[in-house]
């Protein structure tokens, strides 16, 4: 039972640090639509507000409400 335990041990733990190094794939950091819209409760003095929301008074994000 210890054997098995012990193994079982050293394999999270070399999970835990394969899943934690660096990948050597490159990282996609283009700037996407969605990357520069600001949501619900976000701050929008840079920013624009995304769909369906607007930018109240206190410079906040809030839902666009409809009536009718």
């Amino acid at each position: 039972m210890n054997s098995k335990f012990i193994v079982l041990c050293f394999i999270i733990i070399a999970i835990v640090a394969i899943s934690a190094s660096p990948s050597s794939l490159p990282e996609d950091h283009s700037i996407s639509k969605r990357d520069t819209c600001r949501y619900l409760f976000g701050n929008c003095t840079v920013d624009k507000c995304c769909k369906y929301l607007y930018c109240s008074t206190y410079k906040t994000c809030l839902w666009h409400w409809h009536s009718g």
